[in-house]
């Protein structure tokens, strides 16, 4: 299996970090999710109970991913609360995409020089996270190798990965489903139920 279809399977995906490069070159780290053990979830202030929720979370068991575009000619990264489908892209993957119709294609198209002859046949790939939509537009396929455990200390994952505690605020946890997705670690001794 390559890289690419292991990152297209993963149940979940999380961006850690966003590196541009000279010459517009990006590299997106990313990692895989876990899921935990499904648990009944109380919302307080809601007075609501979930039943069978899991928590998906980063760990050090995480497969951590960098996927390297030498030279983009365009990139974009939507909250992915609010992104919606677009009717009439077409596209294959699930978590790692490659559109062949696109509206953002389209939009580069129309804003830019570039078009399917200059500066060559481009692609639209995207990476579909939980909490970002990451678009890029390119003439070259990315790179991708894995990224080791030891080069993971960023500060969006410090808590989980056991590096310098970072301010959190329980209070915005978000929801997917029937899964969220920060664990109880992130919660303090107390879990969810105090939160």
């Amino acid at each position: 299996m390559s890289l690419c279809e292991e990152i297209d399977g993963t149940r979940s995906l999380f961006l850690a970090r966003i590196e541009e490069l000279e010459a517009n070159g990006i590299i997106l780290y990313v990692l895989a999710g876990i899921v935990g053990e499904p648990e009944t979830v109380s919302i307080a202030d809601a007075d609501i109970k979930l039943e069978n929720c899991a928590p998906i979370f980063v760990g050090t068991d995480s497969r951590g991913y960098k996927i390297k575009f030498e030279q983009y000619l365009a990139y974009s990264i939507r909250n992915e609360s609010y992104a919606m489908p677009v009717a009439g892209e077409v596209f294959e993957g699930r978590r790692f995409r490659t559109y062949s119709r696109s509206q953002y294609l389209e939009f580069v198209y129309s804003t830019t020089f570039v078009n399917n002859q200059y500066p060559g046949a481009t692609a639209h790939y995207g990476l579909v996270c939980e909490d970002h939509i990451i678009d890029v537009v390119s003439v070259d396929a990315p790179e991708i190798e894995q990224w080791n455990n030891d080069e993971r200390c960023y500060p969006r994952f410090s808590d989980y990965l056991g590096c310098q505690p970072l301010a959190r605020q329980p209070d915005k946890l978000s929801r997917s489903g029937c899964s969220w997705r920060l664990p109880k670690l992130l919660l303090g001794n107390e879990g969810i139920e105090n939160a």
